[in-house]
């Protein structure tokens, strides 16, 4: 059975008959040690590809979850999702098996991949990049185990100074954003999934204030992961905004809360 949250709404433009509902999902099972570590030096060089360590979690896989009836599914399955500065976003996959390695441990598998020229363009010498990595679930829900996603600050090209800023806001409460993200078909539910750092969400303490075409929607107090159901075809757009016990907005200059478009097309 479906279990409502919070609040849902009739967006009076669409007519009485779309009533677009939010959904709280069971969050899929995976294994409590899944966890995954940047490997490598400090110091980031042009094409030199990110080292990656992933503990008890199968990449390429279909994961067995609770909520997929009707869910978008990942065309390559379980993956790694790797965010740079917060935002340019990219995937590993199994293809990605560092097959310079010997693959010795079964719970254990090492990946390389460089990070795609459109996000490395935008790279400067000498700043700092925050590589955010997380495991992502084939219907694209994050694992949100306490080592299933990890931040590391690296200097690119040559030595940075001043990273102690990054360092400050990546240990400060902020959200990871994850869904809805791309293209969805008409009448399948659109997921709705983020990850809270370094702070809890509960119902008398912090939370999470959605908004949705640029009207407040819900307010969350609980991780999830979420569904919405009805959503009309169009363009859509989602913010997510973290706000402490008194409703105050917590920002966070690396992590900070922003508009993302997403579509609805007919199937």
């Amino acid at each position: 059975m479906k279990l409502a949250v919070l609040l849902s709404f009739c967006v009076g433009v669409f007519g009485a008959q779309n009533k677009i509902e939010l959904v709280k999902l069971k969050p899929t099972e995976v294994n409590y040690g899944s966890s995954i570590e940047i490997q490598g030096s400090d110091n980031l060089k042009r094409n030199e590809p990110l080292y990656l360590l992933v503990t008890d979690f199968p990449v390429g896989v279909e994961t067995p979850a609770q909520s997929t009836k009707g869910m978008r599914k990942l065309p390559y399955g379980s993956t790694v999702m790797v965010m740079v500065n917060g935002s340019s976003r990219f995937y590993i996959d199994k293809n990605d098996i560092n097959t310079y390695e010997e693959q010795r441990n079964y719970f254990n598998k090492r990946y390389r991949k460089k990070i795609p020229s459109p996000v490395s363009r935008k790279l400067e010498e000498g700043s700092p990049v925050i590589v955010t990595v997380i495991l992502v679930c084939s219907n694209g829900e994050t694992v949100k185990l306490p080592n299933a996603s990890k931040h590391r600050v690296f200097c690119y090209q040559s030595g940075c100074e001043g990273d102690s800023l990054e360092m400050k806001e990546l240990e400060a409460p902020h959200l990871i954003y994850n869904e809805p993200y791309g293209t969805y078909l008409a009448g399948r539910p659109v997921l709705i999934d983020f990850i809270p750092k370094n702070v809890e969400i509960s119902t008398w303490g912090s939370q999470v204030k959605m908004y949705l075409d640029d009207k407040p929607f819900a307010t969350l107090v609980d991780v999830g992961p979420y569904a919405l159901y009805n959503v009309p075809v169009g363009k859509h757009t989602l913010r997510l905004v973290l706000v402490d016990s008194k409703g105050k907005t917590i920002d966070n200059t690396v992590f900070p809360a922003q508009d993302v478009d997403f579509y609805v097309v007919e199937s």
